[in-house]
């Protein structure tokens, strides 16, 4: 008789499939080129349900990460949780991002195979181009204009068509680009807010129907705005790099309520000790209980749940011939009891094993060009790229 064998892969995907927990739900509802003060300043009565942080966009400027504040950079960010010098997304381009760093709908697909994912979009590029690849595991992919995109994700929500949803809205970019900061864009703003309306409204009533069900709802934006006009956007300028990160729990972590302070880098008056971009995807897939693999090598970090480090950063030091590492342990500052010793590695190798307490590491003289650390701390891993 003839023996059939599943492949060990096949036997590990299902494995981990069924261990996770299927009644979580995403709502994630990206605003384009909405500046965060702008939101501030103009009535928002929906918006303002949601717990807000500022956030940074364009990466660190001056070091690896740095990216163009634009549209394809950003959302490739959001939708990854790496930069662009890992997507390989510079500009708003036809680029096809590299396959390495797929959005977390790809992840969220492999991990939970029974959820629905649902892309839809007033911008055709990130689900059309740069992550076209991953088409085939979307259950639904549609454009529109803004109303159209809000009708059409509402009803897949309240229907119960769609578990996981990226919805794209663009009048406030659009109302920019044209005419600055202006009576049209601040009606641009207010019609989006409405639009987030009816799609909070949409989860109020799956949620009602379905109690079961737990809900993550995430609003975010790719970019700010050009300072003074608003016209533009694309260079790393302080109004440019401000976004914001929106969420519908009240019970964030540390990481999304701390500002660091003393850190490696405190341009803009602060802006980098507040969370980036690249926090979103880590925290879809801690909400969705999908375990992040240090194979990932995601830069952001969950702000929800537990956490290592926070605020983690990098130096290169040529006339010293090194890099500097530096970073936050999320357990000090945030009251908890510190873990154990702080592990080091670079490129998979055990480096350094350090006190509880340390706040940095000196790495001399490493040979390779590419160096992708991580840093254990409290039993949670977090990663950065230094690239010579």
């Amino acid at each position: 008789m003839k023996k059939r064998f599943f492949p060990l892969v096949v036997i590990l995907f299902l494995l981990s499939a069924c261990q996770k927990d299927e009644s979580k739900r995403v709502l994630l509802i990206g605003i384009d080129g909405l500046q965060y003060e702008q939101m501030q300043a103009i009535p928002t009565p929906n918006l303002d349900q949601l717990n807000f942080t500022k956030a940074y966009a364009g990466g660190i400027t001056g070091t690896g990460t740095e990216q163009p504040t634009s549209s394809g950079p950003g959302w490739a960010t959001l939708l990854t949780g790496v930069w662009a010098n890992k997507h390989q997304v510079w500009s708003n381009d036809l680029y096809i991002a590299d396959y390495h760093y797929p959005s977390f709908m790809f992840r969220t697909k492999l991990a939970v195979p029974s959820l629905s994912l649902s892309a839809v979009m007033n911008w055709i590029v990130p689900y059309f181009v740069f992550f076209i690849q991953e088409v085939p595991t979307l259950s639904y992919l549609s454009l529109g204009g803004d109303e159209s995109v809000t009708s059409q994700a509402a009803r897949r929500i309240v229907d119960g068509r769609s578990d996981v949803t990226f919805v794209h809205l663009d009048a406030p970019d659009h109302a920019g680009h044209a005419h600055g900061f202006s009576p049209e864009h601040t009606q641009a703003v207010v019609d989006s807010d409405r639009l987030i309306g009816e799609l909070l409204a949409a989860v109020a009533q799956r949620q009602a129907e379905k109690p079961a069900e737990d809900w993550l709802v995430m609003v975010v934006t790719d970019h700010g705005r050009q300072p003074v006009s608003g016209f533009g956007h694309g260079s790393q300028t302080l109004e440019e790099k401000t976004v914001f990160i929106g969420v519908n729990k009240p019970d964030m972590n540390v990481a999304f309520s701390y500002q660091g302070e003393g850190l490696l880098y405190d341009d803009f008056d602060g802006l980098y000790g507040y969370p980036s971009q690249a926090d979103v995807a880590p925290t879809i897939f801690r909400h969705l209980g999908i375990s992040i693999q240090p194979r990932w090598k995601l830069e952001g970090v969950p702000l929800m749940g537990d956490l290592g480090v926070i605020r983690l950063m990098s130096v290169k030091d040529s006339d010293r011939d090194g890099v500097l590492l530096q970073w936050i342990n999320s357990a000090e500052v945030g009251g908890a009891e510190v873990g154990s010793d702080i592990k080091i590695q670079r490129n998979g190798l055990l480096v350094a094993t350090l006190a509880s307490d340390e706040t940095q590491y000196w790495d001399s003289s490493p040979d390779e060009r590419v160096l992708d650390y991580v840093i254990s701390a409290n039993g949670v891993d977090t990663q950065i790229r230094v690239e010579y």
